[in-house]
């Protein structure tokens, strides 16, 4: 082989790497992070963001959903407060102060409506938005239609003049581990 076609050669396989396995991946905008400990509430969270067209990323530990953040870029992240002992609440509150300083993604927080600091922390924070008691199925549903339309704004102010990705036609299928 000759030099010239070695290098060419070197050139294309250069081309086509992919990005490092940690790399921030600018995929859709339509990236709905799940943070949740209950299985049930995580699926029905879950279904109920793919029914509004996001692509879910469904975590039951703060680990997995550290790994996603780092790695994806988020429209939506919703975190289940619900149900949690004092040690898991402590973690999941760590990773929701994390992630409220990032502007480009919307922040919902399922709460327990006995929780007596919860939303003045929540308002703190400045998230998108509070749920002080479980709502699943249809409400959720209409919630994550509301947030996509808040995203998109976001997209058109944060980024002008760069067209909002649309998310694929599928939007039940989940990215990344599960967990």
């Amino acid at each position: 082989m000759s030099p010239l076609h070695s290098a060419l050669a070197a050139k294309q396989i250069s081309s086509h790497r992919r990005p490092a396995p940690h790399a921030r991946q600018p995929v859709s905008l339509w990236n709905c992070l799940i943070l949740s400990a209950d299985p049930s509430r995580r699926d029905g969270i879950a279904k109920a963001a793919a029914a509004a067209g996001w692509e879910t990323l469904a975590c039951d530990s703060t680990g997995a959903a550290k790994r996603h953040v780092a790695r994806w870029r988020l429209g939506l992240t919703i975190v289940d407060l619900q149900r949690l002992d004092a040690d898991q609440r402590t973690a999941y509150q760590e990773f929701v102060d994390g992630v409220a300083v990032r502007r480009e993604t919307l922040l919902l927080l399922c709460d327990d409506s006995e929780s007596p600091l919860g939303e003045s922390w929540a308002r703190q924070l400045g998230v998108w938005m509070y749920l002080p008691e479980a709502v699943l199925d249809e409400p959720l549903t209409e919630i994550c239609q509301k947030a996509r339309s808040s995203a998109e704004k976001i997209q058109a102010t944060t980024h002008p003049g760069s067209p909002v990705v649309p998310s694929p036609a599928s939007a039940t299928s989940s990215l990344g581990e599960a967990n």
